[in-house]
């Protein structure tokens, strides 16, 4: 079992008063507020990049969504006979709007604007635009292109983490490592690489199909533009940051009850020391329930398609870090450490949520020290006394 002093808290003052009241101590609960290692690099540089990225799209709105898909059509050109004429057009049609602020630039989805402009120049332009967003080419092209883009930034991450750690500082393993007598096998790293691999490659692919089928057969509740201000864009990111931590607190649990567990679950559970890679290495099944999560988010609540997007691509990168097996602090003052995580690879049937211990509190899932954990003792069996 793992040392419960190394959750305590060792501030000062009000702010170690006020963290003593949220965190007693004494309790029988663990609340993983320490780790071994403060901080990874990396995820500083993530955090940056999500909010220069939330910052960039924002103040451009559409415009910066509509000149990246622009800029692809035009790589793809050769390809596909966009001829370069067409493309030209209707960058002289967006700038005829005579857009004096960025954030006034037409939405991204919304095509048929621009196409309707660029109709005053060139009829078979126009038809172009209508048509572009349903040309089965283009949208595997671009699904493609997503899919191969989340596996190569996916295995970029993971790597990183992996190398710095497991790598370099594979003998100071008792420095870092959640459980540092434990690795795990060639063969089941190597499987796990492949699977988290190719389950990223999925999503990408999946979801940019998704979103296109959105573009044609709108269903999701997005918006483009910020005349509801910055206000509602924060509301935004928390409403997709509590439901998908919600959401996948639950469905978590309920892959962990006896049924679903043995058939479903326990796939991802075989990497009992998971690393970085051990993120999407999970059963289809199981990786398309999670990813219901920010679906009906979006079909459900009104939100700033950015909103969305920073909120669950740092959510992915956080679950990447989780599984990193690295014993990190929490990224932000609420998250708990990485060992929060790893406890529920080692223990099992504890400790489901993503980046908030709230849920497990609430619903007695958090690891206790009076409980006893295995693979077989499933929740609401626990109540015993540590041997």
């Amino acid at each position: 079992m793992n040392d419960p002093s190394q959750h305590k808290f060792e501030g000062e003052g009000m702010l170690g008063a006020l963290h003593k009241f949220f965190y007693p101590p004494t309790s029988k609960y663990f609340w993983y507020r320490r780790g071994k290692v403060k901080q990874s690099p990396l995820s500083t540089k993530y955090l940056r990049f999500l909010v220069l990225t939330a910052t960039m799209s924002v103040a451009g709105s559409g415009a910066v969504m509509f000149g990246i898909m622009l800029l692809i059509s035009l790589m793809m050109s050769e390809w596909f006979s966009i001829t370069r004429t067409h493309t030209s057009l209707i960058l002289s049609a967006f700038a005829e709007h005579k857009i004096t602020n960025i954030t006034q630039a037409p939405m991204y989805q919304n095509a048929s604007y621009v196409a309707e402009k660029a109709l005053q120049h060139d009829l078979q332009t126009s038809e172009y635009m209508k048509t572009l967003i349903s040309d089965p080419y283009f949208i595997v092209s671009w699904m493609f292109t997503a899919g191969t883009s989340t596996l190569l930034i996916y295995y970029y991450c993971a790597s990183a983490l992996h190398n710095q750690y497991y790598v370099d500082r594979r003998d100071e393993a008792e420095q870092w490592k959640c459980q540092p007598k434990k690795f795990p096998t060639d063969a089941l790293f190597l499987e796990e690489q492949l699977t988290g691999c190719f389950n990223g490659f999925v999503s990408g692919f999946a979801g940019t199909g998704l979103f296109f089928y959105h573009l044609n057969y709108p269903f999701l509740k997005f918006h483009y533009t910020m005349e509801l201000g910055w206000g509602r864009f924060m509301q935004d990111c928390c409403l997709v940051y509590l439901w998908i931590d919600f959401y996948s607190y639950w469905m978590h649990r309920t892959l962990h009850h006896r049924f679903f567990y043995k058939r479903i679950h326990k796939w991802h559970h075989r990497y009992k020391q998971p690393t970085a890679f051990g993120a999407f290495a999970i059963h289809p099944i199981e990786y398309i329930a999670f990813q219901t999560a920010g679906i009906w988010c979006a079909a459900i609540f009104p939100m700033h398609v950015m909103a969305f997007l920073v909120v669950v691509t740092g959510i992915a990168y956080e679950n990447m870090k989780d599984h990193s097996g690295v014993h990190f602090e929490g990224t932000l003052f609420w998250f708990p450490g990485t060992l929060y995580h790893d406890d529920h690879h080692q223990y099992f049937h504890l400790n489901f949520g993503v980046t908030l211990i709230l849920w497990d509190w609430l619903f007695g899932t958090l690891r206790q020290k009076d409980r006893h954990y295995n693979e077989n003792t499933y929740v609401g069996e626990q109540d015993k006394k540590v041997q």
